[in-house]
């Protein structure tokens, strides 16, 4: 009896050392993966990982860890593709050993990435080259020789405007986009604490006849030459584009002469471009020529807390344009060098194929620089023009000033109001309420000096004056003219035989004074009802 109970307690403890063995080989075996579903996705798709022994799993993307996975079982986790993962096997390390999937994983769009210069990339354009949409690339304090050539959307961030510069050989572009995006698929280009320094003709940033592109300056600087311009959108003989945007906050974008460049200098140039925005914050943008310049049909622009110089500030040249303007400092030069120092437009400027443009100004200063002892002007401050070019019929712009807004204009010599619209139902209101246009409807102004002026001249400009004011009053065909009579002393004996205006700059400094014994001003024709002869 004791032998056989003998016999049994050794064949339990025989069974028991096999079963603990058995677990424990189990236990030790190392994981393996028999699969995974889906095969492919995108940044964030949930994968399940299916095998054996995923005991305490942790999963990799062609190694890249999964920060977000659940360990389900020892034969099954779920993982989420994590960003910055590229195509290739799936990894599972476990606490008895790490396995590889027979297949690849394949990422359809890895997420936006940091790439880093000179860390990672030698030069700015093969990190650009080998981003992806959407991924930013830092560069590190210093100035790079390179004109870039961007096709994606992506991020330059810098250590600073004024620390990480871009700064191309002379004559060239420092950034030039190459490609449109599409509806929900925008190319944009984000400069991040930035600097680019272009000379020559050089642009610092050219997107040429593009559409759905997106530009944005943030803590950035763009200081380019006299013959070029700071961002240009589109082209002057281009085709049509659309959905286009641009904001600027924080940032600079100033010309800088360098002595051997031509005239022409524009901060921002934008042509063409319908359904499209701007938004320029907090920034200062200065021009020898158009700080700003938009000739974009239906364009809509935000300006607030900026100062803008130029020959002139704001030059509108196109339909439907809406700009809102808040406290700002908008200043136009008076002297313009290239051409004999005329400025025959103003600070902000509706040009001749401008049509139902609506301006909206509020606690802002708008002001004229006068620069250079040769200067003559219109000197206004708001300037609707009309030419040869204008189109036919109504043109119906309409700029609203409120009381809090400042009109500068102490060196104003030819033009009779600081805001002188000369299109059809052109209007201007402060307050709302609706102000006096001595131009309207038409621009009936013709120009006389006795200093510059020429009576074979046709009296159109300021720079094509007649001379003597007789030769003005004769250049008027119908009444209701006006005579914009420079400084100077006239030697005249005149004859007035229709309804004028004749304006001075000053009773001091515009002076009529024939000969003794003659009158100044003869007024020959009567007028009748209805039709009053005046002179004013």
């Amino acid at each position: 009896m004791k032998s056989s109970m003998r016999t049994l307690l050794v064949l339990l403890v025989l069974g028991l050392v096999m079963v603990v063995g058995a677990q424990t080989a189990l236990a030790l075996a190392p994981p393996a993966i028999s699969g995974f579903s889906p095969s492919s996705g995108s940044v964030g798709t949930v994968v399940t990982i299916t095998g054996t022994s995923f005991s305490n799993a942790v999963p990799y993307f062609n190694g890249t860890i999964a920060t977000a996975y659940t360990w389900v079982s020892s034969t099954q986790v779920t993982a989420t593709v994590p960003a910055g993962a590229t195509t290739g096997k799936i990894q599972i390390q476990g606490s008895n050993g790490t396995t590889t999937s027979a297949t690849d994983f394949t990422v359809t769009s890895s997420g936006p990435t940091t790439r880093t210069v000179p860390g990672g990339y030698a030069t700015i354009q093969a990190a650009i080259n080998a981003a992806s949409a959407g991924d930013t690339i830092e560069i590190a304090s210093g100035t790079y020789a390179e004109s870039l050539s961007v096709d994606k959307a992506i991020t330059l961030k810098g250590a600073g405007a004024g620390l990480t510069i871009i700064q191309p050989t002379a004559g060239s572009n420092a950034i030039a986009m190459s490609t449109s995006g599409s509806a929900g698929n925008v190319c944009a280009l984000k400069l991040e604490d930035i600097g680019i320094v272009v000379s020559g003709v050089g642009k610092g940033i050219n997107a040429g006849d593009l559409s759905y592109v997106s530009i944005t300056l943030a803590g950035a600087r763009i200081d380019y030459g006299l013959g070029s311009t700071g961002i240009l959108l589109g082209t002057t003989g281009g085709g049509s584009t659309t959905n286009n945007a641009m904001s600027v906050s924080n940032s600079h974008i100033e010309c800088v002469p360098t002595g051997a460049e031509t005239s022409y200098s524009r901060a921002i140039a934008w042509y063409n471009s319908s359904n499209s925005t701007l938004a320029i914050t907090d920034s200062t943008l200065t021009a020898e020529h158009y700080a700003v310049r938009l000739a974009c049909p239906g364009l809509v622009a935000n300006v607030h807390g900026s100062t803008l110089t130029g020959y002139a500030a704001f030059n509108l040249n196109s339909t439907d344009t809406s700009i809102t303007i808040d406290e700002c400092t908008l200043t136009g030069r008076t002297y313009w060098p290239s051409d004999g120092g005329n400025n025959d437009y103003g600070t902000l400027v509706m040009q001749d194929t401008a049509v139902r443009t609506t301006v909206h100004v509020t606690h802002s200063t708008i002001a004229n620089e006068f620069v250079g002892p040769d200067a003559t002007s219109y000197e206004t401050l708001i300037n609707s023009t009309a030419t040869g070019d204008q189109p036919a019929g109504d043109r119906n712009n309409k700029v609203y000033l409120d009381s809090a807004t400042v009109l500068t204009n102490t060196n104003r010599n030819y033009a009779p109001s600081d805001v002188q619209l000369c299109g059809q139902n052109d209007h201007w209101y402060i307050d709302g309420v609706e102000q006096g246009n001595p131009l309207y409807p038409g621009q009936n102004i013709t120009y006389v000096s006795t200093a510059i002026g020429d009576d074979a001249n046709d009296g159109v400009t300021p720079s094509t004056a007649k001379k003597t004011i007789a030769a003005g009053i004769t250049a008027t065909a119908t009444a209701g003219f006006t005579i914009q009579i420079a400084p100077g002393t006239y030697a005249e004996s005149l004859t007035v035989g229709k309804a004028v205006t004749l304006a001075g700059a000053g009773a001091a400094s515009t002076i009529i004074q024939p000969s003794a014994g003659s009158d100044a001003i003869a007024m020959s024709t009567s007028g009748s009802a209805g039709n009053v002869c005046a002179l004013k």
